[in-house]
């Protein structure tokens, strides 16, 4: 059974969005640690997971998700359709 173009797409962005979840809360690591390179405000990865927490709850992990999401998910979505019927 061949899936159809529909199909396809829904496939591919719900992938795209689970695999966003899952890195959001690395991302904001990274660029939290990035953003503050010579300042002691973060004692590395953990810090920043604790300082983030404690401030915005374990929701403040994903904050960013929508922005990432909206410039990620076409990137991957695409080259999957493509590939798949040509």
């Amino acid at each position: 059974m061949d899936a159809t173009y529909l199909e396809c797409v829904t496939a591919a962005t719900v992938a795209s969005a689970s695999s966003m979840i899952v890195a959001c809360p690395s991302e904001l690591v990274k660029v939290k640690l990035q953003s503050h390179i010579g300042k002691k405000m973060y004692q590395g990865p953990l810090g920043v997971i604790a300082k983030v927490t404690a401030k915005n709850g374990f929701l403040g992990l994903y904050r960013g998700l929508v922005p990432m999401m909206l410039r990620f998910v076409h990137k991957l979505n695409f080259p999957f359709n493509f590939s798949q019927f040509l």
